[in-house]
């Protein structure tokens, strides 16, 4: 199953570059119905393992199976880079992490967590359930902020371009996407205080980019 099929536009972040789209709506996960349509052949009851050449992809494929209801889902970790070094190792042999259940320590729950990030990932916008068990179990782990930390930098560009202190238009999406959030999820105070801090952080950075930028300005100047 490809994973370019997860995404309404998986070339958004070239197509900004070139200026062949305004906005980066193309980055969101599809609907939900447009979703279950691209797996309608699995069976949400069997076990489903998920694989691609280095797990990173298959662990966000397993992500969205997740949240579609899938209640057996794990991901090959090693994948075709890990497996195709062992010509003689059998898959049960292989290390497996199953997404039906979230893991029970920090390191786990860390590990689940970059698994989401990637450059122009809006996973933990558009998988709002997923989203709030990492964040209810980091919570009853004593691990929260840390967590919340690598959740909000999967929310992030990868890398950012940045101009007389404006955030490039390509990369400036992040505020506007967990404002929506929160505005959605206003009733479920773990999302709503979790998205709410993810706009006040960005905001605080532009700010902060565009006084170094008015700083240096004036330095210059002088």
């Amino acid at each position: 199953m490809p994973f370019e099929q997860n995404w309404v536009d998986p070339d958004t972040r070239r197509k900004l570059r070139a200026g062949t789209v305004k906005d980066s709506a193309g980055m969101a996960l599809k609907p939900r119905a447009e979703l279950a349509k691209v797996f309608e052949k699995l069976d949400p009851a069997k076990e489903t393992i998920v694989y691609c050449q280095s797990g990173n992809r298959a662990a966000q494929s397993a992500a969205v199976l997740a949240e579609l209801g899938f209640k057996n889902v794990r991901v090959y970790d090693s994948s075709w880079l890990g497996y195709s070094s062992w010509l003689s190792a059998p898959a049960d042999d292989e290390v497996w992490t199953n997404f039906g259940s979230l893991p029970t320590t920090i390191k786990g729950l860390e590990w689940v967590s970059r698994f989401l990030s990637f450059h122009g990932s809006l996973m933990v916008f558009r998988l709002p359930n997923l989203t709030r068990r990492l964040l209810v179990r980091a919570r009853e782990l004593s691990g929260y902020e840390d967590v919340r930390e690598l959740l909000y930098w999967a929310t992030c560009p990868q890398t950012t371009s940045w101009s007389n202190g404006t955030l490039a238009k390509e990369d400036d999406y992040v505020e506007t996407e967990a404002i929506k959030a929160a505005e959605t999820h206003a009733n479920d105070p773990e999302l709503l205080s979790f998205f709410g801090w993810i706009a006040e952080r960005v905001q605080a950075e532009k700010r902060k980019a565009r006084a170094d930028h008015e700083l240096r300005m004036r330095d210059w100047e002088d």
